[in-house]
């Protein structure tokens, strides 16, 4: 119907655009003269910062006003339907751009001293399993056990709170 006509054409002519501008950070900002002092440039990468963030800001409130209501008996339609498989290419493709980055920082990583020591470590290490909760590293206050709103009152105060 028209209103999958009218997702389609903002896929391709702004949404798509704007994840593609994401990674290459591109902001249509004229460069700054050469013979521009430092205020200029300080201004132009303040400027770069601020339509970075509106950017962002509209991709993450396109992604969540496109994705409609999940699936449900009621509900049998899917909001991205007509541009779901260049979507997930699309996808696919930053995420593969991002495993290339990864990589070559993971290799400036590994050259960088102590860098082999730091990526032989496991990704995730306990170090005391009985301590893996907040109740098991610290008991509960006694004030807080019992409900005693005059005790917690005066323990609070006690620490200035």
């Amino acid at each position: 119907g028209p209103n999958k006509i009218r997702l389609q054409k903002l896929w391709e002519s702004l949404a798509l655009p704007m994840i593609h501008r994401l990674q290459s950070q591109q902001t249509d900002l004229k460069p700054v003269p050469s013979n521009s002092g430092t205020d200029a440039r300080q201004d132009r990468d303040a400027e770069m910062q601020q339509r970075m963030k509106e950017q962002i800001a509209f991709v993450k409130q396109w992604l969540i006003d496109t994705k409609g209501p999940r699936r449900t008996q009621a509900w049998k339609y899917d909001n991205r339907e007509a541009y779901r498989d260049e979507f997930q290419g699309l996808m696919k493709e930053e995420l593969e751009r991002f495993k290339f980055t990864f990589a070559e920082c993971y290799k400036e990583l590994e050259a960088q001293p102590g860098g082999l020591d730091l990526i032989g470590r496991p990704s995730v290490e306990i170090m005391d399993g009985a301590l893996t909760t907040q109740l098991q590293a610290h008991p509960l206050l006694p004030w807080l056990q019992r409900l005693d709103p005059a005790s917690a009152f005066e323990a609070l105060r006690m620490v200035g709170a």
